[in-house]
């Protein structure tokens, strides 16, 4: 950060505050905070102002349909054989999260079902080869909505809790898994609640006024849908800027689980393994675990990991086969798709255009 940028003990409690409750009002985080409300409402204006945080809201699609999360990481080789990142702007990944560093790639997509995700990385691995780009580091998880669990759906408290430092209760380091589809049939929409989810994806921090405006309905209706989506297909959350709060090492890590021991066990260490580690995102099923963290330095992230498979590994059983991880320079990362639901949501459930 800019010396100007430098934050103050209060407001690097607050960023954290701030992120982790992402719907609270600025009464209520005085309260958790023990803060001033003047000087939660000052800080929380300073600190978006120079853009160290933004509001999104994300969208749980597998309550809406689609049956699968798949996360793809790798390399191409793109650069040594003189391909850009305008490769990404005729693929179609139906990626909602993706960026590059120019040497590793990552894309978080949702899916409709298994035919659907076949086609899709079908389609971009035909443009792959077209290219002339090699696929032999490219990989591919999939994780079923109905027998995958979430431990992080881009919270990204536990991050500046490592960068700062933070001392927090235990009860906010404590993980919730929940499962990756929480609905026992998926939601349906109205005509009007088709037009209301566009608008809260379209104007993620406006309020209700913002949203009626955009959609052309009624406030009340915009309040009572936005209740009505909360935590079951819309999740809003507070996206930190990793670069220029001094992060240098993005991490995906991908476990390979060993099939003979049950989910439940595999959740249970899974997420006492990472509850003090930056981790922003996590999925875990039978098979699979991938995560997504941010460090400040690369011993730093040795050191975490290492403690990491230690947990994981503990005890009789083992439950990692084996595990890889791909580091992406924070300087030089590209966003490609930048939360933007929207376009998927779009596309699986035909919403309209406004």
């Amino acid at each position: 950060m800019r010396r100007k940028d430098v934050l103050t003990n209060k407001e690097k409690h607050a960023l954290y505050y701030l992120v982790k409750y992402p719907v609270e009002t600025d009464k209520a985080l005085t309260e958790i905070t023990k803060l001033k409300l003047s000087t939660v409402t000052a800080i929380r204006r300073r600190l978006r102002r120079i853009e160290l945080y933004r509001g999104v809201n994300t969208a749980l699609l597998t309550n809406l349909g689609a049956e699968l999360l798949t996360v793809s990481y790798g390399t191409l080789n793109r650069i040594s054989k003189g391909v850009g990142v305008d490769f990404y702007k005729n693929v179609d990944l139906n990626a909602f999260y993706m960026c590059t560093d120019e040497i590793c790639d990552l894309a978080i997509s949702f899916e409709k079902n298994y035919t659907g995700a076949r086609k899709t990385m079908d389609n971009f691995l035909a443009q792959v080869h077209q290219k002339g780009l090699s696929s032999d580091n490219w990989h591919t998880a999939v994780f079923p909505a109905e027998s995958t669990y979430l431990l992080n759906f881009f919270d990204y408290s536990p991050v500046i809790r490592y960068l700062f430092n933070l001392d927090v209760r235990a009860s906010e380091r404590k993980i919730q898994p929940t499962l990756l589809r929480t609905e026992s049939g998926s939601m349906e929409f109205t005509k009007k609640e088709r037009i209301g989810f566009t608008g809260l994806l379209m104007v993620p921090e406006g309020t209700d006024v913002d949203v009626s405006a955009k959609t052309k309905l009624s406030r009340q209706a915009v309040a009572s849908m936005r209740r009505r989506f909360a935590d079951k297909v819309l999740l809003p959350r507070r996206v930190i800027n990793l670069g220029k709060l001094g992060l240098e090492i993005l991490v995906l890590t991908h476990d390979k689980l060993d099939l003979g021991i049950s989910l439940e066990e595999k959740v249970d260490r899974a997420k006492e393994a990472i509850s003090d580690l930056p981790v922003f995102f996590g999925v875990i099923s039978n098979s699979d675990a991938i995560y997504l963290s941010a460090y400040k330095n690369y011993s730093d992230y040795v050191a975490h990991e290492k403690a990491r498979i230690e947990q994981m590994r503990k005890g009789k059983t083992q439950t990692i086969e084996s595990t890889a991880s791909y580091t992406y320079s924070i300087s030089n990362l590209k966003m490609l798709r930048d939360f933007t639901f929207l376009d998927i949501a779009t596309k699986m459930l035909g919403l309209p255009t406004l």
